[in-house]
């Protein structure tokens, strides 16, 4: 799998520059900016001239730091989620552990729970039945 995303980035980079070389009158070409603040004082800013390969390079690199700066809030938050999961299941954990170590007080429940012989209750049975046949026929 890394291969194949290093090879995907790889071709994405070749195209860049393939694209870039191709256009290359068309990225020198300087740009300025300009501000005006209607607001405060109706003044109006201008940068330097920019050339635009330059001001693309830029707005990339602020894109994938604020991207980055969001993924590494979500990561943070996802650990904490974690941790408090974490937490929450070891005391899950300690309570089952504790309630198996106790002892059963009511015998009722112990005898409803005692696993029945089939073969025990047939037989019973079939005595029942023997005893109930002997006594009509007297």
């Amino acid at each position: 799998m890394r291969f194949a995303k290093f090879t995907v980035l790889l071709l994405f980079i070749a195209l860049i520059v393939a694209v870039a070389l191709q256009n290359k009158e068309m990225l020198e070409t300087s740009i300025r900016f300009q501000f005006h603040d209607a607001l405060m004082s109706k003044n109006t800013w201008y940068t330097k001239e920019l050339p635009l390969y330059v001001v693309a390079a830029v707005c990339f690199l602020v894109g994938g730091f604020l991207s980055l700066f969001y993924f590494l809030l979500d990561k943070i938050r996802v650990n904490g989620q974690l941790k408090a999961c974490r937490t929450q299941v070891s005391k899950l954990e300690q309570e089952l552990n504790s309630l198996r170590d106790m002892p059963l007080a009511d015998k009722s429940f112990v005898e409803a729970t005692t696993p029945v012989d089939p073969l025990a209750e047939q037989t019973e049975m079939t005595e029942a039945v023997e005893q109930v046949g002997d006594e009509e026929k007297k």
